[in-house]
């Protein structure tokens, strides 16, 4: 990135922890919010409506390929795997705590 480009930013979650941020992550004048994922598509949808986020996955993979970084908000038990799905694919991860529940989550 150069600097004063904006981060395409990416939410991975739609739920309470994911509400909470977007309050917070307005403020970063770095981050464009541009995508959401849940593969519940009524859950995405209704959150990209509440947002104002124009791109809504219900495939992470496909998400991926849109965002500079995402910020992981989705239940513990799939942080480490979606951390590692983004970080495979190049992206920046932001994860909520924690990456995994315990040793035996790590692959």
């Amino acid at each position: 990135m150069l600097k004063g480009e904006r981060i395409k930013l990416g939410i991975v979650g739609t739920g309470r922890i994911a509400q909470k941020f977007m309050g917070e992550v307005r403020e970063v004048p770095e981050f464009d919010i541009v995508a959401a994922y849940n593969p519940r598509a009524a859950s995405v949808s209704a959150f990209c409506s509440a947002h104002d986020i124009k791109q809504q996955f219900t495939v992470l993979e496909d998400m991926l390929s849109a965002v500079d970084a995402v910020h992981i908000a989705s239940p513990h038990i799939t942080h480490f795997e979606y951390s590692m799905l983004a970080l495979s694919a190049g992206v920046h991860v932001l994860c909520e705590k924690p990456v995994a529940s315990s040793a035996k989550n790590v692959h």
